[in-house]
């Protein structure tokens, strides 16, 4: 690391720990006074710092705090805790029929081509037993 990185580095922390201490003041409700010169911070941090700052206080001040709906609390419990079946087949039943019915089909595509493809090696299993089964008759019947 050279010397320009550390010193980056260092105005960031402080940065960060201006931010840190009035976004800690703001949750407690408390006022904050802190100036960023106080931090170390050069001219630039520091009109940056103070534009940050500014936007904090305003959304602490505009944004009003709202308790999470009955429907949320409950949806989120349940995804939470693992019961995920009724969600799933509720959200099934209110996709439109359209969307069903190309799941039913490609459900059942998926379905006959591994079936397909599993009777292929099964008719190719069987194919290659009876091989070696006419093989070995032959061999039985030109001994004897």
């Amino acid at each position: 690391m050279s010397l320009s990185d550390l010193n980056q580095h260092s105005s960031d922390a402080q940065l960060e720990a201006l931010l840190d201490a009035q976004l800690s003041a703001l949750i407690a409700g408390h006022a904050f006074a802190a100036v960023p010169e106080q931090y170390g911070l050069s001219g630039a941090q520091a009109a940056e710092a103070y534009d940050l700052m500014h936007l904090a206080q305003h959304l602490s001040e505009t944004l009003v705090a709202l308790p999470p709906s009955p429907e949320y609390v409950a949806r989120l419990k349940n995804e939470l805790v693992g019961n995920l079946t009724p969600a799933l087949i509720l959200r099934w039943r209110k996709l439109p029929a359209a969307y069903r019915l190309a799941a039913r089909l490609g459900g059942l595509t998926l379905t006959a081509g591994l079936a397909l493809i599993a009777s292929r090696r099964v008719l190719g299993l069987l194919g290659t037993l009876n091989q070696t089964r006419a093989k070995a008759d032959v061999s039985l019947n030109t001994v004897q």
